[in-house]
């Protein structure tokens, strides 16, 4: 108890603001990060004013040398913090995670990366498997690259946190949430007339292009976007639910999408945490991450299933 008061405490002595955090707030570490860039970068802070004779991974990925500054100070801050028994402080919005081949959070790449193979995997089976003539096969299609898209953002910003890079991840993971409900509304559409669906799919694209344009030309709205990428993966896992528990008895293969609903709101409680990341490394988005990998299986299985299943119960109509 007496550490929590003695956190609260450092809290309102250094008096932080909102855009702030507990470990870049500390006099010692900004001292630090302004003797580092005295030491080791040029005058734009962008360059290192000599190497150190070993391989620059932290070059290689386009680190700033103050950035590497800030890096090094934030690890003096945590071992300080865990010298006196506290949990770690995040630095400017971040857990401290440690670097590796030059990559912010490893963990998040490696498991972003994963998931996009297992996209890639099961898209193949998809163009092996389904007809290109086969209804929803170009809905599907397009979704394959909309998924692949989302999953190499993913892998590039957890490896550099640029505005660009956080913007892109961001515009994308949103991109394959509204893409996966507008799938979905276009399946149950599928016996609805022409001019219906493609009324349909003009108001999604009017959609995003308003919601990118209001991210890009306004400043980034946090918030919005967040309840953005709940309220539409809310809707869809509703749409997929409902047309599961609808499709139960009538195609067998109604249980992957049940499947992925289910693993879809488990994985959210992960989502939603936030802890200190496991050695330096494991954090809960990363795990978040790594927990979402089934679902592109079964989610793709369905679709392999359902476009055969669309194929042979339409043409015998």
């Amino acid at each position: 108890m007496n550490k929590l008061f003695t956190l609260g405490f450092i809290f309102l002595l250094t008096g932080l603001e909102a855009d702030a955090s507990l470990g870049d707030s500390f006099p010692s570490y900004k001292s630090c990060v302004d003797t580092c860039k005295m030491e080791y970068c040029q005058t734009d802070g962008y360059y290192f004013k000599q190497p150190d004779g070993k391989f620059n991974w932290a070059g290689l990925i386009q680190w700033r040398c103050s950035d590497d500054c800030r890096y090094r100070c934030m690890w003096a801050i945590v071992d300080n913090f865990e010298r006196k028994g506290w949990p770690p402080p995040q630095f400017h919005g971040k857990w401290p995670f440690i670097r590796w081949m030059g990559l912010q959070e490893p963990a998040s790449v490696v498991f972003s990366l994963l998931n996009l193979a297992i996209h890639i995997v099961m898209f193949r089976k998809f163009r092996n498997e389904v007809r290109p003539n086969s209804p929803m096969y170009k809905v599907w299609f397009l979704y394959a690259g909309v998924c692949i898209n989302c999953w190499v953002w993913s892998a590039i910003f957890h490896s550099r946190d640029l505005p660009l890079t956080e913007l892109m991840d961001y515009l994308s993971a949103f991109g394959m949430v509204f893409y996966s409900l507008y799938g979905m509304i276009m399946r149950v559409l599928i016996r609805a007339p022409g001019p219906l669906s493609v009324l349909f799919t003009l108001v999604c694209v009017s959609f995003f292009i308003n919601h990118a344009g209001y991210l890009v030309l306004d400043q980034f709205d946090y918030q919005y976007n967040m309840s953005a990428n709940i309220a539409v993966g809310i809707l869809s896992a509703g749409v997929s639910a409902v047309w599961s528990l609808a499709s139960w008895r009538q195609v067998n293969h109604s249980k992957y999408l049940a499947t992925v609903v289910v693993l879809g709101l488990l994985t959210t409680l992960l989502e939603v945490s936030d802890f200190p990341p496991y050695l330096w490394a494991f954090d809960a988005h990363a795990l978040w991450h790594l927990s979402t990998t089934p679902i592109p299986y079964f989610f793709w299985r369905f679709v392999i299933e359902d476009c055969k299943h669309l194929r042979k119960t339409l043409k015998e109509r």
